[in-house]
């Protein structure tokens, strides 16, 4: 929504993005054990990480009227980003049960609580 913060608008994208991802669980555990067991993967899969922030950059930018990602954008991306990865981390790692979208926004919360706190 145009109403909400940058960061609050890229965690609503996040969750409703991710929702599909819930049901490939199992797929996306096997893709992570073969990333972690290939210095290229992790090359490739790193690369893909930095084009999605990069790609997510541009959006908030256009949100914000600015034409090309400056560095608040780019900022907000990346660690968007990184708390989104975290949070995909935790849940694969996590019980069977556990809920996606509950892992995701309990990370974003997490991530207001240290911004505020700071």
């Amino acid at each position: 929504p145009s109403s909400a913060g940058d960061l609050r608008a890229v965690r609503c994208a996040i969750l409703e993005t991710s929702a599909p991802l819930s049901r490939g669980r199992e797929r996306l555990l096997q893709y992570s054990r073969a990333v972690a067991s290939s210095p290229t993967l992790r090359g490739r899969e790193q690369d893909y990480h930095r084009a999605n922030a990069h790609l997510l950059a541009e959006a908030i930018a256009a949100r914000r009227g600015v034409e090309t990602p400056d560095r608040r954008s780019t900022m907000i991306a990346r660690i968007a980003m990184l708390t989104y990865r975290r949070a995909l981390d935790l849940w694969l790692g996590g019980p069977e049960s556990a809920a996606l979208g509950e892992v995701i926004a309990s990370e974003f919360d997490l991530l207001d609580e240290v911004v505020r706190d700071s």
